[in-house]
C-alpha cells in the first residue's frame, strides 16, 4: 500500500532514523550531505514523501525534491533488510503517478558501492548516465556516486 506521509511526523521520523540502522559504510555515505532530524522535518514541508507499507508497517519511503520544473530528485529510504521485491510494484506505481502528473525526469545519486539499489533503480527504468560525483570518505577512500536518470519517455 502507498500513501503520502508528508504530514505524519511520526512516520517521517521513523524513515529518517533508518539511516542510522545500517552498515557503517552506508552511514558514511549518508554523512556526505548531513541533515538533522529537525532539518529533515522542516524540508519535508516543501517536498513530497510517499510511504510504502506492508500492512500497517512503513517499510520504505520515497522523498521527491523538485530540482527544477518537471524534474524530481529522488531519495529512497528503506527499513533494514526489506526485500526489494516487496516494494518494487509500489515503486513502479509511484514512478508512473509522477509521470502522469507532468514530471518529465526523475534522477538521483547512489553510492556506487550500493549495487543492490542501483540494480533496483535500473529495474524501475533508471539508467546510469555515466556521470560520477566524488564526495565524502568511506574507509579513507573517496566515495563515488553514480548518477541515475529515468525520463518520462524512457520508462
Amino acid at each position: 500500500m502507498i500513501r503520502l506521509i508528508n504530514n505524519d511526523i511520526d512516520l517521517l521520523t521513523e524513515a529518517y532514523k533508518w539511516q542510522f540502522d545500517t552498515p557503517k559504510w552506508f552511514q558514511e555515505t549518508m554523512s556526505v550531505w548531513p541533515e538533522s532530524k529537525d532539518e529533515y522535518l522542516e524540508n519535508s514541508k516543501q517536498e513530497v514523501h510517499y510511504g510504502i507499507f506492508d500492512g500497517d508497517e512503513l517499510i520504505s519511503s520515497l522523498r521527491c525534491v523538485e530540482a527544477a520544473p518537471y524534474v524530481m530528485e529522488m531519495h529512497w529510504a528503506m527499513k533494514r533488510k526489506v526485500d526489494f521485491n516487496l516494494i518494487f510494484s509500489d515503486a513502479q506505481v509511484i514512478r508512473d503517478h509522477l509521470f502522469a502528473n507532468d514530471v518529465k525526469m526523475l534522477y538521483g545519486y547512489i553510492a556506487s558501492r550500493n549495487q543492490s539499489l542501483i540494480k533496483f533503480a535500473k529495474n524501475l527504468g533508471f539508467y546510469d548516465t555515466g556521470s560520477r560525483r566524488y564526495k565524502g570518505l568511506s574507509k579513507n577512500k573517496v566515495i563515488e556516486w553514480t548518477h541515475i536518470v529515468c525520463e518520462n519517455n524512457y520508462c
